[in-house]
């Protein structure tokens, strides 16, 4: 289960670092003895990205690209189904690949999300 189901607009990165339990997530020590029962695959990352541009109303749209193993990075746009078929075309489903979401500036106040899968 994705804890930042338990996140809304009002919810302040103090009281998530000082109660981190309140929002389904784990303390440092809960963590470190067991990091595996916390990592989330690619599919569940994409979808809390997805749900983060509801949360924060200054996140636009996301991106999508595919760093393959020669280096190439495939541009698939805002299309996340350009991105699934692109991992296909490569061999590997999205779950197969490490997924890296980054806060990106776009125009005036506005950000986006930036989602690079890397073949491993």
């Amino acid at each position: 289960m994705v804890a930042d189901s338990k996140f809304t607009k009002d919810t302040q990165l103090a009281d998530l670092s000082e109660n981190p339990n309140k929002y389904g997530l784990p303390t440092f020590e809960e963590f470190a003895k067991n990091p595996d029962k916390w990592r989330y695959g690619s599919k569940q990352i994409v979808n809390a990205i997805d749900r983060g541009t509801s949360l924060f109303s200054n996140v636009s749209h996301h991106t999508y690209k595919i760093k393959t193993k020669s280096g190439m990075i495939y541009d698939c746009g805002q299309s996340l189904e350009k991105a699934e078929y692109v991992a296909r075309q490569e061999g590997y489903g999205l779950a197969d690949l490490k997924c890296r979401p980054e806060m990106r500036e776009g125009f005036s106040t506005k950000m986006y999300v930036e989602v690079l899968f890397e073949v491993p």
